[in-house]
């Protein structure tokens, strides 16, 4: 029986940049797991928009980094800068409100398995990835 032949790839099918850049509608799914019609547009953790958004966040938390903080201030502060990483990973919604930085907040910070959702789908680049449609 022949050896199957070895697939051979070009370093564009390692590309997810585009992807990332791009984004990928996530579907929305109730706390209960009931699937619905919305959707996030879910953007990659290696997208420019999450990028530059990021240092503007990192700068904006700088002046607090080296005071010495109650416990309840220093989490407050976490939670917050960590929600606005997220906002930055979400373009769009198919939900009725405006896909707002202030509602992407409002819906991440009291949907707190949507954030997880965001962050975990960000955070994985094979969602990024084009597969080749090709074998060579």
């Amino acid at each position: 029986m022949p050896k199957p032949k070895a697939k051979t790839h070009t370093i564009e099918d390692f590309f997810t940049l585009a992807q990332s850049e791009a984004g990928v509608k996530v579907p929305l799914v109730l706390p209960d797991g009931t699937k619905t019609e919305h959707w996030f547009k879910v953007l990659g953790v290696d997208s420019d928009a999450f990028r530059k958004g990021s240092v503007g966040i990192h700068q904006r938390f700088l002046k607090s980094a080296g005071k010495e903080l109650p416990l309840e201030e220093r989490v407050t502060e976490k939670r917050q800068k960590d929600l606005l990483f997220l906002t930055l990973l979400i373009s769009e919604w198919s939900l009725e409100q405006p896909c707002t930085e202030e509602n992407k907040a409002r819906v991440l910070l009291n949907a707190p398995e949507l954030a997880d959702t965001v962050d975990t789908f960000a955070n994985d680049r094979t969602n990024f990835f084009k597969k080749p449609s090709r074998d060579s």
